[in-house]
């Protein structure tokens, strides 16, 4: 496995091949040390991108992910070339709502795409969304796991006819009620992209990335309440790597990345010339995951024997209400009782005794009261 990425380069598609390397050598070492049976270590890697793949474009497959960044910065580039007068912006969107604990994550992907939808419109430039997450390797800390979060990159463009003020765009979003974050962060942040090739390139495959690293949240010495995300490698435990990818397992990478006015088209062409690709890879003594293969069961079945009882399965969109409602609704319904369970500390892949099986409604129930109590 890669020990170190390389240097930031002036080459930004060298430092985002490095960085997919380096994620995709991390997570398949992480697999190889579950030792598990053949069958199941087959379809993980599949889901990797490893030896296989699976029919639906994953935002897990490593070398499906790598084409999407090249064929975003590629089209990117086009625009620039055709449109010299465009101003390109990057914008980043953070809200509490979407930040949740790796040991119960419940995932509210459609309602953060629609905020997000909303807030670009608003600003009324056209765009490419992606959705991405870090885990947070020190928060919230206490013995309470780590946190995963969610969060919004767009990329924007305008001419100099539309005469954009980006620092006016995201005050206005800060100062809305329905944007908040506690880590003294601005929830919308917006700020111009350089002029040349390299910098936009540069960009495009920053929201692309895949997570080859975490972030520690530490203090900020220039603000007395504040903190700082830092990138690490260092301590980013296989268990956390492998509880993102996990997740990643789970979305379509199309579902994760949209396009806001002529960013439709955009997205619209990226997705057609990923499909042909990925339509023609070789399947021929490789593991194949058909078009109705389930990723949440997989995972459910194999944590029964490879789980902790610390760790429950994703759940996306179906058990997930805002923070603010979730205050408004206090006390008005007692939540359900926790089930009975004995934590084992550091034993998150560790062979544990099987757990009953429960649907996704029952464990809905028991993501909801966990995440309330």
């Amino acid at each position: 496995m890669t020990k170190k990425l390389s240097k930031a380069t002036r080459n930004p598609r060298q430092t985002a091949k490095d960085r997919h390397r380096f994620y995709y050598d991390a997570v398949s070492s992480a697999i190889d040390a579950l030792e598990l049976s053949d069958a199941n270590a087959a379809t993980m890697n599949a889901m990797l991108g490893r030896g296989g793949h699976c029919d639906r474009m994953l935002c897990s497959d490593a070398p499906l992910n790598y084409n999407a960044a090249k064929l975003l910065a590629h089209d990117l580039e086009e625009i620039r070339q055709a449109n010299p007068n465009h101003t390109f912006y990057l914008a980043t969107f953070i809200d509490d709502d979407f930040t949740t604990s790796d040991r119960s994550p419940v995932v509210g992907l459609t309602a953060l795409t629609e905020k997000v939808r909303r807030a670009v419109a608003k600003i009324n430039l056209p765009a490419v969304v992606k959705i991405e997450k870090h885990a947070l390797m020190n928060y919230p800390g206490g013995g309470a796991g780590r946190s995963l979060l969610f969060h919004a990159h767009a990329i924007l463009w305008a001419d100099e006819k539309a005469k954009f003020d980006h620092v006016a765009a995201a005050r206005a979003l800060n100062a809305s009620r329905s944007w908040k974050c506690s880590f003294e962060a601005r929830p919308v942040d917006i700020r111009p992209i350089g002029s040349t090739a390299v910098d936009l390139a540069r960009v495009a495959f920053y929201i692309m990335k895949q997570p080859y690293s975490a972030k520690n949240v530490m203090p900020d010495k220039r603000k007395p309440s504040g903190v700082i995300f830092m990138d690490t490698i260092e301590g980013y435990r296989d268990e956390l790597r492998l509880r993102v990818f996990e997740g990643d397992s789970q979305i379509d990478l199309f579902t994760a990345m949209f396009g806001v006015g002529a960013g439709k088209s955009l997205v619209r062409s990226i997705r057609s010339e990923l499909s042909t690709w990925h339509k023609a890879r070789a399947r021929h003594g490789r593991t194949f995951l058909d078009p109705d293969f389930d990723s949440w069961t997989f995972w459910h079945d194999l944590r029964k024997d490879h789980g902790s009882n610390n760790y429950l399965p994703y759940l996306f969109d179906t058990a997930f209400t805002s923070r603010r409602s979730r205050k408004k609704t206090r006390g008005t319904t007692p939540p359900p009782p926790r089930p009975p369970r004995t934590p084992r500390p550091g034993a998150s892949w560790r062979r544990s005794a099987s757990r009953p099986h429960q649907t996704r409604r029952t464990l809905g129930a028991t993501l909801r009261a966990r995440r309330d109590s």
